[in-house]
């Protein structure tokens, strides 16, 4: 089970449903979110837009990126890529996150 905390790696999530490390946001471009090639994500400044810098993280501890509805996933061990992959449910798609909103405390 590949668990990510985010409490050691520094990733906090928004109240704008970001991702974000180091003042940079998790930004995920997908084109077609059909197509079963694995999409690839990365840190890019935050325009506060959502779009591809919007995530959900369910009561499941996935993290659901809001365009495509693939889950950020884990590459294999001594690989640490992240992806964006169908939603499964496996390990590699399970992070925890120690300080969370609540989505129904705010507006957007």
């Amino acid at each position: 089970k590949a668990v990510v905390s985010t409490q050691s790696t520094g990733w906090m999530y928004s109240k704008k449903y970001e991702i974000i490390s180091l003042e940079n946001c998790l930004d995920a471009s997908v084109a077609d979110p059909d197509s079963k090639a694995l999409k690839r994500v990365a840190l890019y400044p935050c325009h506060g837009l959502g779009g591809n810098q919007k995530w959900y993280y369910t009561p499941t501890q996935q993290i659901v990126h809001a365009e495509s509805q693939l889950c950020l996933t884990v590459g294999e061990p001594g690989k640490s890529k992240l992806f964006l992959s169908k939603c499964d449910g496996s390990g590699h798609q399970i992070f925890t996150f120690t300080n969370i909103y609540d989505h129904d405390d705010f507006e957007i």
